[in-house]
């Protein structure tokens, strides 16, 4: 099977996660579904939105030192990736106060 016929993985699919730093048992592990060369996410359901106005300004009002890297939306919702000790992980947005 070629790269391009691969199915992208499930969000369900992905590996559960306690995150301490974003205090979430909510973060799923990206793994393989991250691409290191575009630095996005591949999850079926999920659209990148990181350069959309909305989460510019979203990511514009992070605290300083939070190490987020993408705004997705799907899945009820809006999930961020985020790194996390060595693992790239994603999580409801809902999950972040500031």
């Amino acid at each position: 099977m070629s790269e391009a016929a691969t199915p992208l993985p499930k969000l369900q699919d992905l590996p559960r996660k306690h995150s301490a730093r974003y205090a979430t048992d909510e973060a799923r592990v990206l793994g393989e579904a991250w691409d290191p060369v575009s630095r996005t996410a591949r999850v079926d359901g999920l659209t990148d939105i990181s350069r959309s106005p909305e989460a510019q300004l979203f990511l514009d009002s992070k605290p300083l030192g939070v190490p987020i890297v993408g705004v997705y939306e799907g899945e009820g919702g809006y999930w961020i990736a985020a790194k996390d000790d060595h693992d790239r992980i994603l999580f409801p947005r809902r999950n972040l106060a500031w």
